[in-house]
């Protein structure tokens, strides 16, 4: 019991710190931090990851490549295409092909 106590104790002192134990949204999006036992007010929705920024909270549109989360999802959107390793294509008729040129002799192994 005396675990309990002393976890209730915390989160009574936590609380204290905010207006009536209620998450403050900041920016005014909608969205609130839940964090030292606050509860979240009503009409309001838990995930915002930024509170000073009102453009960044769970739904936001996420802008591809700038590297700022504005969704919450924990992860940057990125568009850009993967690196791609070159290609080589080879003709079949091109395997040990021993071609003069000039007065030069080349030859294509694969």
């Amino acid at each position: 019991m005396k675990g309990w106590t002393y976890c209730l104790l915390v989160l009574l002192v936590m609380c204290s710190s905010t207006s009536s134990c209620m998450c403050p949204d900041k920016d005014g999006d909608g969205y609130v931090v839940v964090s030292g036992g606050c509860r979240i007010p009503t009409g309001k929705k838990a995930g915002d990851c930024k509170d000073n920024d009102a453009s960044i909270h769970p739904g936001a549109v996420d802008i591809a490549n700038n590297m700022i989360d504005e969704d919450c999802d924990g992860v940057e959107l990125d568009t850009l295409p993967a690196a791609k390793s070159p290609q080589l294509s080879v003709a079949p008729n091109w395997v040990n092909h021993i071609e003069e040129i000039g007065n030069y002799q080349t030859k294509l192994i694969i």
